[in-house]
């Protein structure tokens, strides 16, 4: 993600700058308000997917800014970095004495990342790009999790556990 903001050296963007560091807490007390009122209401269940959503349609919102704005979070120990459908999770690289928001604008962006461009990088510190629609996909799978009945029957419970010791003995048999 650095050498996209290496590549996107423009103008800071100022108005969307001010208009997310205002909105963001506005929303983040409005989400804790409405689970909180889930929870009080209707019971866990709906405020864990009401929870998901809302957080659901927050990362669709950052991703569409991300073809627009190229954000970077800073904090003494990791980084997220958010631009052009892609985000970037980078730990214990020390790249801040302090807390810090930086944002550029893309202007032109003619080479966009893959679709499917996932990469984990450990060289100097742990570094995780993702797409903004694997975080989207996943908090709405997440979402149903409280839905789903549990119930299962002995034989089936056994199925699982045998298929978790026919993988385990196949990861050691490869490893020696």
């Amino acid at each position: 993600m650095l050498e996209l903001f290496a590549q996107f050296s423009g103008p800071p963007a100022d108005p969307p700058c001010g208009f997310l560091t205002t909105l963001l807490p506005i929303l983040g007390v409005a989400l804790l308000v409405i689970v909180t009122y889930a929870i009080i209401r209707h019971g866990p269940r709906i405020a864990w997917s009401v929870f998901c959503v809302l957080t659901c349609i927050l990362l669709a919102s950052l991703w569409v800014r991300s073809y627009f704005v190229l954000d970077s979070w800073e904090a003494p120990s990791a980084n997220f970095d958010s631009g052009v459908g892609q985000c970037t999770f980078s730990f214990l690289n020390n790249v801040a004495d302090q807390w810090r928001y930086v944002a550029v604008d893309v202007g032109n962006w003619s080479n966009l990342p893959s679709l499917f461009a996932f990469s984990l990088d450990t060289h100097d510190s742990v570094t995780l790009d993702f797409p903004h629609w694997f975080l989207v996909a996943l908090l709405a799978a997440f979402s149903a999790i409280p839905w789903v009945r549990w119930r299962f029957s002995l034989r089936t419970l056994l199925i699982a556990t045998t298929l978790v010791a026919v993988v385990l003995g196949l990861i050691v048999w490869s490893i020696r």
